[in-house]
């Protein structure tokens, strides 16, 4: 299966290549962060709608947005990128400006598309 990738620059100079969609497998890994060590219990007393409850560690987020990263990111270079750390550890260590570009990018390819397809058009 094909996976081109595209190419951008950052405001601080760095190139960040990125594949340009995700497999169903890195789909699924990346909504597991939510999902791991999640139990949901139910409770019902008498007379009244079950109700369920659950924790989820706010951390979560930073996982699954780490695990986007390693999944789209295909390539990164310029000043100070080390190629002997992972592109995760790479893209981290960007400047927050930089960041911040990268994992918009990381959004637009990682976005759920079929709500895209399905949503009404006026």
């Amino acid at each position: 299966m094909e996976n081109s990738n595209t190419t951008i620059t950052t405001a601080g100079g760095y190139t960040i290549e990125f594949r340009q969609f995700l497999t169903g497998r890195q789909a699924r890994h990346i909504k597991d962060a939510f999902l791991e060590d999640v139990t949901l219990t139910g409770t019902a007393e008498k007379g009244s709608k079950p109700v369920s409850t659950y924790s989820l560690k706010g951390t979560k987020a930073n996982i699954a947005q780490d695990r986007a990263i390693e999944a789209v990111v295909a390539k990164i270079d310029g000043p100070g990128v080390d190629p002997a750390k992972s592109v995760l550890d790479n893209v981290l260590d960007l400047p927050e400006a930089d960041f911040n570009e990268v994992t918009a990018k990381v959004e637009e390819i990682t976005a759920d598309k079929k709500k895209e397809v399905n949503s009404p058009t006026t």
